[in-house]
């Protein structure tokens, strides 16, 4: 059953990322972040964006990568997720 739940969770992850990447690059950046931020009622600002990334941003890249953006939503709870 956990594994069947962990199952429905990624791929709702999945279908979330591909909503709030807008262009379709395979990750998430600050602009998009921060249209994902306003769509949940809680807007951010440019500082506040960058912090969230930065926290995330294990790739040092200035966006969201998918497993990045999926370690964030489990909240970090499945380890093998990093090697995605």
């Amino acid at each position: 059953k956990d594994v069947e739940d962990l199952e429905e969770k990624l791929n709702e992850y999945k279908e979330k990322f591909m909503e709030y990447d807008l262009d379709n690059s395979g990750d998430i950046d600050i602009m998009e972040l921060k249209q994902m931020m306003e769509k949940l009622g809680q807007a951010k600002t440019h500082l506040e964006l960058k912090k969230m990334i930065a926290e995330i941003d294990t790739t040092n890249s200035g966006t969201i990568h998918y497993p990045e953006f999926l370690n964030m939503m489990l909240g970090k709870k499945v380890p093998y997720l990093k090697y995605l």
